[in-house]
């Protein structure tokens, strides 16, 4: 009898295992997700803050879905107690996640979910019922801490399948000349402020913005196509406050513009970039934001060289 050739067994050994492999990573019928790992205080103890790191929780947030070809936003517009009774439904079903960050696989997750929400934040989040393990170190800050301001972890993006690679259409990169001259009249056409330090609050003029303050880029990608992506920062030594949409009494907001070639088009104000990858498959990269702003948190995400866009918010009251 002829011997098996020992190669040939290696070779479909090998390719058994990649396809099993393959199967139980981006097998057919998987759905096309975007979550979140989060971290936040515990919805129940809310009123606790003497010791606020011994309140926090980890959670799954589903925030994004793929269907037919585009990404859309999970249900999330609750502004009603009848609402947020029933809003949980959305959210059933058990998953199982990869934790992603630049572009890298550091963990993963199992989340199923909830009987009820207790709040309005609580939309779209799922309890983690296993299988969590980070292989990284995520040290806690207020960077994306929002309304509830404690020291938390950044949100980690999660897939259901082995899709984030950061692609080479679009790079971070630096900024060394002036901010794009449209970015900068758009600020002051638009962004409004007030003294915090008059006996009446007055209204900032702009000739007293711009002297008085600096414009600067703080973030910059690049594409492949010639395009960028920046944020511009607002620096000034005057107390001041921001009217809605563009800022708080503590802190201004990141403005996001797109450079294209014959034009400087505004993204979004109070969003901060968290993390970005090939989360469909369809080798262009896709871009994920925490927003930040008045009664209000989530994500945007933006898609097709930044023509499209979703976004999942939350409210406090």
């Amino acid at each position: 009898m002829a011997r098996p050739n020992r190669l040939l067994q290696v070779l479909l050994l090998a390719t058994l295992v990649t396809a099993c492999a393959t199967e139980s990573t981006n097998a057919p019928g998987v759905s096309l997700e975007i979550g979140m790992l989060e971290e936040t205080m515990n919805s129940r103890v809310l009123g606790g803050r003497e010791a606020p790191e011994k309140n926090l929780q980890t959670q799954v947030r589903l925030v994004f879905r793929h269907i037919n070809g585009e990404w859309e936003a999970f249900p999330w517009n609750v502004r009603s107690l009848e609402q947020l009774a029933v809003a949980h439904r959305s959210f059933q079903g058990d998953r199982e996640w990869f934790v992603a960050l630049d572009g890298r696989r550091i963990g993963h997750v199992r989340s199923t979910g909830t009987e009820y929400y207790f709040w309005y934040k609580d939309v779209g989040v799922q309890s983690v019922v296993g299988g969590l393990e980070i292989d990284a170190a995520i040290p806690r800050t207020r960077e994306y801490a929002g309304w509830m301001n404690d020291p938390v972890r950044r949100p980690l993006v999660l897939t259901r399948t082995l899709q984030f690679s950061i692609l080479d259409d679009w790079k971070e990169s630096t900024w060394s000349t002036e901010p794009p001259a449209d970015a900068v009249q758009w600020f002051f056409q638009h962004v409004k402020m007030h003294r915090a330090d008059t006996e009446t609050p007055t209204e900032v003029s702009e000739e007293e913005m711009r002297e008085r303050g600096d414009i600067s880029v703080v973030r910059a990608f690049r594409s492949s196509e010639g395009e960028a992506l920046i944020a511009l920062w607002y620096e000034t030594e005057m107390e001041v406050y921001y009217e809605e949409g563009f800022g708080s009494l503590e802190r201004p907001f990141e403005h996001w513009f797109i450079v294209r070639p014959n034009k400087v088009e505004y993204l979004a104000s109070g969003i901060t970039y968290l993390d970005r990858g090939d989360y469909d498959g369809d080798g262009r990269t896709e871009f994920v934001f925490f927003v930040d702003r008045y009664n209000e948190n989530g994500y945007c995400l933006f898609w097709d060289d930044f023509q499209k866009s979703a976004q999942f918010i939350w409210h406090y009251h």
